[in-house]
């Protein structure tokens, strides 16, 4: 039960003591307790000022009451609103740890199907728009990452490590112009070199595109064709899955054919990958 002093109370306190002072005066004016008519109505009317006084006095403290409930629901609920924004704030990192663990799955399950010993690294760094486009990743040197190793995705090949630090490292994408990939196209067998290509914008969007390159003019090659690495190159393992051809057409000699190629990895959206250091 809440106690509380106040203002009113202290007032409401005072009307019903003056009333009592008031009752015991008439009741002493009095002769064997019978009233005269005046005095009679003196005392009706403290009796009814006694009821008056108790019933105001009542009413705010009722509101005093209800005015304290309220003030208990509204930190309750602020209570609440904390509580309901904590756990918010917890569901949406659970299921960001999901997806990660589901992507980082699909990587090792990549890595175990395709016999390759890899070392998993965040990227931490993406500047795909620049001169170069790379990304920088969290591992390195000191973690057994050196120049020139494979790095890929869950997707496909990546790009290789171009540059070392002791906890980090530099990936140049298979979409920069200064990559180059030796390729073969998994339908027909026939091999040439995927270089970097130009953006290509649907919707806005834009597509980081690959140029499959030195075709000869009959060499069967047809859209939808799955191209994969060749090894040849000696710095990628044979069979890693690179892109899809979306277009094919005569270079500006009209000796050879070029096929423009879609990669498998999305290079706006990628978060881990594995670095090969053995295979």
């Amino acid at each position: 039960m809440f106690r509380f002093k106040s203002k009113y109370g202290n007032t409401s306190k005072f009307v019903f003591l003056s009333l009592i002072f008031v009752l015991v005066i008439v009741i002493s004016l009095s002769k064997d307790g019978v009233f005269s008519i005046p005095k009679k109505l003196i005392l009706d009317g403290v009796t009814h000022l006694q009821g008056a006084s108790t019933t105001i006095g009542d009413w705010i403290t009722s509101k005093w009451r209800h005015y304290i409930y309220l003030v208990g629901v509204s930190e309750e609920n602020e209570r609440l609103k904390r509580e309901i924004a904590q756990l918010r704030e917890d569901s949406i990192l659970c299921e960001e740890l999901k997806l990660e663990n589901e992507r980082v799955g699909r990587l090792i399950d990549f890595s175990k199907r395709m016999n390759l010993k890899i070392v998993g690294a965040r990227v931490v760094g993406y500047n795909p728009d620049g001169n170069f486009r790379m990304v920088i990743i969290d591992k390195g040197e000191g973690d057994g990452i050196s120049v020139n190793m494979p790095v890929i995705s869950s997707d496909g090949l990546v790009g290789r490590v171009v540059e070392v630090g002791y906890h980090s490292a530099k990936v140049l994408l298979i979409v920069d112009r200064n990559s180059a990939v030796d390729v073969r196209d998994e339908r027909s067998r026939i091999r040439g070199l995927l270089v970097g290509a130009e953006d290509r914008f649907i919707f806005e969007r834009p597509l980081y595109l690959t140029r499959f390159e030195y075709l000869e003019k009959k060499s069967d090659i047809e859209e939808k064709d799955r191209l994969v690495t060749s090894g040849i190159d000696g710095i990628y393992p044979p069979g890693i899955p690179v892109g899809e051809v979306i277009e094919v057409k005569k270079d500006t000699s009209g000796i050879f054919m070029e096929a423009y190629v879609l990669p498998l990895v999305d290079f706006s959206n990628i978060e881990e990958v594995g670095v090969i250091v053995g295979h």
